[in-house]
């Protein structure tokens, strides 16, 4: 089962993500559980990356192309640094939708995020299961 964790940046609710990725290890093992997300350093990504970690979950990392390459990138070292492009996140939203089996995604009430839903867009036109979860802060 390849999980895709997105959300808002402002989103701090690290708890709840770690119950939901517990049910998940209760359901499939977690032998058989990758979490995938798309490496902002704050909010929702974040901390998925710390509970994958926390957890010993392989973890992968679908971070923009302008982005450093690190050790959980997905792509090639030279697929990353390159010059700014706010298309790069659209494109890490594509692979983070086409990567996972389902999407979750942790949204913070009344604050729009636009990365966030045009990874859920993307992820049901592929027929993708997805969860959104939204907290009051």
């Amino acid at each position: 089962m390849r999980l895709g964790i997105v959300g808002s940046r402002g989103y701090t609710n690290r708890e709840r993500i770690k119950s939901i990725v517990e049910r998940y290890i209760a359901q499939y093992g977690s032998g058989n559980l990758i979490i995938v997300s798309g490496g902002c350093p704050k909010g929702a990504d974040f901390l998925g990356k710390q509970v994958a970690l926390e957890l010993d979950l392989p973890y992968e990392e679908h971070a923009p192309r302008h982005a450093k390459y690190n050790q959980y990138c997905v792509q090639s070292p030279d697929s990353y640094n390159k010059p700014y492009n706010v298309g790069h996140y659209f494109e890490r939203n594509a692979e983070i939708a086409e990567g996972s089996d389902h999407i979750l995604a942790f949204t913070i009430k009344g604050l729009k995020c636009n990365g966030t839903m045009d990874t859920v867009t993307k992820a049901r036109k592929l027929g993708k299961q997805v969860f959104i979860f939204e907290d009051e802060s």
